[in-house]
């Protein structure tokens, strides 16, 4: 019975180290990666599982075809994400079948939590979101934070 407790102490130990790690990680990242602001589409805001989660689609700046899923690296150029080929690594570019004559998106969405304090994502969705990432020098932008274009400028939620 003691040789159990202790065993489970040790885990519950490793297991905080490493929820600790990933923690200090993300925090460097968010000092470190260069940042910048990108639109977002929501991908479905009624569909009643997300809760609190909006979904959303990167909408980089490129003038790469997206007909054919191209992988894609992220830079940023006056303060805005943009992508350009490349081959093998990177992140998927694609047009939505329902896009319509809307612009590219990268795959796969990013996820975004809206606290109880925010707005309800369902009516947060139909405004024109934008979201800052900081972008790694591979893989996939990391959400940093969402805002709201109004009157030509980035007004930041601040939750």
């Amino acid at each position: 019975m003691r040789r159990s407790i202790i065993a489970g102490l040790v885990l519950a130990v490793i297991q905080s180290g490493a929820i600790a790690g990933l923690g200090v990680k993300a925090s460097a990242d968010r000092e470190r990666l260069p940042r910048a602001w990108v639109k977002v589409r929501p991908v479905n805001t009624r569909v009643a599982v997300t809760g609190r989660y909006l979904q959303l689609y990167l909408v980089p700046e490129s003038d790469v075809d997206p007909t054919k899923w191209p992988r894609v690296a992220l830079s940023i150029r006056d303060g805005r994400v943009v992508a350009r080929a490349v081959g093998g690594n990177g992140v998927r570019l694609f047009k939505p079948r329902d896009a319509g004559s809307l612009p590219a998106v990268l795959f796969p969405a990013v996820e975004h939590y809206v606290p109880p304090s925010g707005e309800e994502p369902a009516r947060l969705a139909t405004k024109d979101l934008w979201m800052e990432v900081s972008v790694p020098a591979r893989g996939a932008p990391r959400g940093v934070q969402l805002g709201v274009m109004v009157d030509g400028r980035i007004r930041p939620l601040g939750y």
